[in-house]
């Protein structure tokens, strides 16, 4: 990716989070940009209730998946459990 592309994708996104009031656009607006940043075919944005993951925004862009967030369909994934504790471990273990 381009140095100079890569710089404006985050400053814009720097000016979204100064701009924007709304939590759900500014977390789509996050979303898209980090899964063009990294050049990704898609993303997920969750919230962590306990030892729940409950999925806020999906977005898969080959197969046109656009769930939660500013579209119109929401998300089709039912909420996770995870273990907060395994999760920290793990990142112990790399």
């Amino acid at each position: 990716m381009d140095i100079n592309r890569a710089a404006s994708q985050i400053i814009d996104i720097g000016i979204a989070l100064n701009a924007e009031r709304d939590l759900d656009r500014l977390m789509e607006k996050i979303l898209f940009e980090a899964i063009d940043l990294c050049s990704a075919d898609g993303g997920t944005f969750y919230r962590t209730e306990g030892d729940q993951l409950n999925f806020e925004i999906l977005r898969t862009k080959s197969l046109d998946i656009h769930q939660g967030g500013s579209s119109d369909e929401p998300v089709s994934l039912p909420p996770s459990r995870f273990s907060p504790r395994k999760a920290t471990l793990g990142l112990k273990t790399l």
